[in-house]
């Protein structure tokens, strides 16, 4: 057990979990049963997962889960047909379904998170999904090139739906970015996505703003990467956000809840993440949230509804399929945000056996003090009963490496920061 060295005032280590207003809840599983590479979006107090594949078999599914039953349900079949990699989202009370894959002689690897390596079908096609009448119908389709991994993110104040980058036909990833109006039924080719080309990228919006970040560059050692863009539609401009902490990822889930955004899991060909970050537009800065319960994985389908978030499906490292569902509550309507009045410092940094960190002003207690890993594992936690107060902490059974610390207290992330360690 590691030494904890405590200065002003004296408490023993714990297992840390995150307060319940930062916490992962276990759903009922997929209706479909295992799956990956799958699709998904919400509407009102129900969320939809369709198509993907169970290593072997590909479907045109669709599933709707009932929020306030916890019950899944099948619905009409996808009229596009099986497929992988399709993107989807909803709007004004309607879901939307883009390009996608159709797979023919090919094979999934698990080291290539991207999806698959493989020849097949890609298609441009957009269709609308009416939950209504439970019927799918054709849209104008996407000028551009047909392709599978793409991002998607709607926007509700212009009723637009802002779609680029992927994987085409060619094996070539792509870095356009197009907007489909739904009014008019037209396409608009935009500015491109500036961060080059990418596929298995992920995005979301807060505040009218749109955010679109990691996934394979193509270029990349662990063919990952861990920058993050806003673009603004009124502008047709992008402007680089800070980086996602972290590995570089691809394959990541997003979904935004109030003011702010989260990305969570994800994979490179390294290793892959159980881990999750908050972003805060007004700061520009991540914060982690609690690891996703369903272990470290990629390729979840993700949506909003209400105030929650929800993951699920995907793949773990081993390449396993899951069926898997969780919700992640903030407890709040709304996210309670990154307070910074809370003092908060630690040094040496870099450190080599031992850090101290010194805090102040932390009006709610109990509060934790946690130590995250690049992955966006908590490695280390240690509870803080007293507002102001000096603790030393023995990291010499950390690995070197990247680390971030946190101060959080029921509800709140008081203050965070980086430091590493060196030996």
């Amino acid at each position: 057990m590691r030494k904890l060295f405590i200065v002003l005032f004296i408490f023993s280590v714990s297992v840390f979990n995150l307060s319940a207003q930062n916490t992962w809840l276990k759903q009922a599983a997929f209706g479909g049963g295992l799956r990956n590479y799958a699709s998904g979006f919400s509407i009102g107090n129900t969320g939809y997962i369709f198509c993907g594949t169970d290593t072997g078999a590909y479907f045109d599914d669709v599933w709707a889960w009932n929020s306030s039953t916890n019950v899944w349900r099948e619905m009409a079949l996808f009229t596009g047909g099986e497929r992988i990699g399709t993107s989807g989202v909803s709007l004004n009370g309607f879901g939307y379904v883009l390009g996608g894959e159709y797979i023919s002689l090919c094979f999934l690897h698990k080291s290539i998170a991207r999806g698959a390596v493989c020849g097949g079908t890609f298609y441009n096609d957009i269709w609308r999904y009416n939950p209504d009448s439970n019927v799918w119908d054709e849209l104008a389709a996407f000028p551009g090139s047909g392709r599978d991994f793409a991002v998607a993110v709607a926007d509700p104040d212009d009723s637009t739906i802002y779609y680029g980058t992927g994987n085409d036909v060619g094996s070539s990833f792509l870095s356009d970015w197009w907007a489909y109006s739904i009014p008019g039924n037209t396409w608009k080719q935009l500015s491109d996505f500036p961060g080059g080309q990418r596929v298995n990228a992920t995005g979301f919006i807060v505040n009218g703003k749109i955010y679109v970040g990691s996934g394979n560059d193509g270029d990349t050692v662990y063919a990952a990467s861990n920058d993050f863009w806003e673009y603004t539609p009124s502008t047709d401009t992008w402007t680089r956000i800070a980086d996602i902490p972290g590995i570089p990822i691809n394959s990541a889930s997003a979904f935004s809840i109030g003011n702010y955004g989260y990305v969570c899991l994800g994979a490179n060909n390294k290793a892959y993440t159980s881990g999750g970050w908050q972003y805060d537009p007004g700061s520009d800065t991540w914060t982690a949230i609690a690891n996703y319960s369903g272990g470290a994985m990629a390729n979840g389908v993700a949506f909003t509804i209400g105030s929650n978030g929800y993951i699920g499906t995907g793949s773990s490292d081993s390449n396993a399929t899951s069926s898997q569902f969780w919700q992640y509550s903030t407890g709040v309507l709304g996210v309670a945000p990154t307070i910074h009045s809370t003092g908060c410092s630690l040094y040496p940094n870099p450190a080599s056996h031992l850090v101290t960190v010194n805090f102040s002003g932390i009006s709610q207690l109990p509060a934790t003090l946690n130590f995250i890993d690049v992955l966006g594992n908590t490695v280390g936690s240690y509870p803080i009963r007293n507002s102001i107060g000096q603790t030393t902490v023995d990291v010499s059974g950390f690995s070197s490496g990247i680390y971030f610390y946190q101060v959080s207290s029921p509800g709140k992330i008081l203050n965070s920061g980086k430091f590493i360690i060196a030996r």
